[in-house]
């Protein structure tokens, strides 16, 4: 790709550049980019519900409540995912460290039995309340490998003050 573009750019051959795809996404599970003329629709939209036992399920399980301790002055760390921190990584990284506190929930659903490819809008709607007089809620989605890495690959944070600024018209 920086070679087509410097050729065009550089040397004025902008065929080579015309022959690049509008349209680049990488497939992490790939290891590969993939070109489309436009950008995909996903196909199916689908939902996972949060257990109170930690689990991830496909449907609508238990009711209830799970809590943690909030201390602000023992913030849980960013690694990787979608940050301009200057220097700080950015990107997929093992969120396993993160996850072992205690004020972080988790849930987990059971190994999938077939390949998965995601693409598209990730969205996560959950009710909370707070003693502390703001939080911050981070919602991050990990593909987890049996060895335990947990490989963040996308990730949202929400002021809990700022929460009706976020909402589209809808």
């Amino acid at each position: 790709m920086h070679v087509a573009w410097f050729e065009a750019v550089l040397k004025g051959d902008d065929q080579r550049l015309r022959r690049v795809p509008p349209v680049l996404l990488y497939f992490l599970g790939e290891n590969r980019w993939r070109g489309f003329d436009e950008l995909p629709t996903p196909r199916e939209e689908r939902s996972w519900f949060l257990a109170t036992d930690g689990r991830l399920l496909d449907g609508p399980g238990d009711t209830g409540c799970v809590g943690y301790d909030y201390d602000p002055l023992d913030p849980v760390p960013t690694r990787g995912g979608a940050t301009m921190i200057h220097g700080l990584a950015s990107g997929p990284a093992d969120q396993a460290g993160v996850e072992a506190r205690d004020d972080v929930l988790t849930f987990t659903s059971e190994p999938l039995s077939e390949s998965l490819t995601l693409f598209g809008e990730v969205r996560a709607s959950f009710f909370a309340s707070s003693s502390a007089v703001d939080t911050d809620f981070v919602v991050r989605l990990c593909k987890v490998s049996a060895d335990g890495m947990s490989l963040g690959l996308n990730d949202g944070i929400v002021r809990a003050s700022w929460r009706d600024s976020y909402r589209s018209g809808t």
